[in-house]
């Protein structure tokens, strides 16, 4: 279980996330993004742990080129994995403990 996959879980037993509990979020996001800096990911890699088109990821392209999260080198499209977002790992906290429950039952 990585970082991001940890303070989601941690998110979801706390239906609604106090400041301790975002600070610790913040936390580990920074060291994620710290870690992954200079991890490069070909687009074909982009798109598997993403889940998004490839139209969706070209789309973004120019915008990340110009901010230093994507590179071409010859031919290949390269994207930084901190700004690849990674499918599945949404947290949508609920304003009703039970609500959140059914949610994390399903």
């Amino acid at each position: 279980m990585n970082v991001r996959e940890e303070m989601a879980q941690l998110a979801r037993l706390r239906a609604t996330a106090g400041p301790e509990t975002l600070a610790a979020w913040a936390d580990a996001l920074d060291a994620e993004a710290r870690a992954a800096e200079g991890q490069w990911l070909s687009e074909e890699r982009a798109l598997r742990r993403s889940g998004h088109t490839l139209a969706w990821l070209r789309r973004r392209y120019r915008a990340w080129l110009a901010e230093g999260y994507a590179r071409k080198v010859g031919a290949q499209r390269e994207y930084l994995a901190a700004v690849v977002p990674r499918r599945g790992l949404v947290v949508e906290p609920a304003d009703d403990p039970r609500v959140q429950a059914q949610r994390d039952a399903a």
